[in-house]
């Protein structure tokens, strides 16, 4: 089974960002021949992107980071890095449809 951790930097688009976990839940063969770990990047001045994404928990081992300032993504991406379990590594952006 190929594991892999999906990285997601995000700013003020907690719709956007659910959006784009329910595309991933929907990937054929996810849990049959692959598992996704998620990490959350988010600096949005609240935790709102957190209400959104917090159902798929336990679907994708998610993780959510919030940073206290708004960060650039590739900044975000390299603060998640390091939290990755996983060899195979996807960055994502929070407003892509998969």
């Amino acid at each position: 089974m190929i594991k892999a951790t999906v990285l997601i930097p995000t700013y003020k688009r907690p719709e956007i960002t659910a959006d784009c976990l329910k595309f991933l839940s929907e990937s054929k063969y996810l849990g049959e021949k692959f598992l996704l770990d998620v990490i959350v990047i988010d600096s949005s001045p609240n935790k709102a992107t957190y209400a959104k994404i917090k159902k798929f928990e336990k679907l994708f081992k998610l993780q959510y980071i919030h940073l206290k300032k708004q960060t650039l993504p590739g900044e975000a991406r390299n603060i998640g890095f390091p939290k990755a379990k996983n060899e195979l590594i996807i960055s994502l952006d929070s407003d892509i449809e998969m």
